[in-house]
């Protein structure tokens, strides 16, 4: 009991912030009439799954987070917990991408894992579609893709990524 402040945090709706003053023990609060419709709206259970995916590390697969992804967006595009789910992604593709360019800048050129130069280049291809704005994304898709493109002996097209990826 006593003064209080109350904060509630719907999916997909704004912060609601009240000062109350409690004097029972127990105090029941409905919500209902100040919670907008929208924040009371039921996920879908492909969010569990996008996020089950992320958690195994099965993010460009076929039936990974992406395609899981897009099927959400195709089935519910106002999913409540969009927002965060793109965060998540985000967050999953960016680690994919950065682990590969990491693995070939360690690794002698004979060395390098043009696979895992490959799902990168998926990877931050992916990234941008959900970060169309952030410039150090695409130098670093043009990069994997033009190491990638190197290791097929395919340098002319190679060479004209890495300079598109400085620009």
């Amino acid at each position: 009991s006593g003064e209080l402040e109350l904060s509630v945090d719907p999916p997909g709706g704004e912060t609601l912030k009240q000062n109350i003053s409690l004097t029972a023990e127990k105090t029941l609060l409905d919500l209902t009439d100040v919670v907008p419709a929208r924040a009371v709206v039921k996920s879908s259970p492909l969010v569990a799954e996008i996020k089950e995916a992320i958690r195994k590390g099965a993010v460009i697969e076929g039936n990974g987070a992406w395609a899981l992804y897009q099927q959400l967006m195709r089935e519910a595009p106002q999913e409540p917990q969009r927002v965060n789910l793109e965060i998540e992604l985000k967050g999953a593709l960016e680690e994919l991408g950065q682990q590969s360019v990491n693995n070939y800048v360690r690794s002698s050129a004979q060395a390098f894992n043009t696979e895992q130069l490959r799902r990168a280049s998926i990877a931050y291809t992916l990234l941008k579609q959900l970060d169309p704005e952030n410039p150090q994304i695409e130098a670093k898709r043009l990069f994997a893709a033009s190491r990638v493109l190197l290791s097929q002996g395919k340098g002319r097209e190679a060479i004209a990524l890495l300079e598109r990826s400085i620009q």
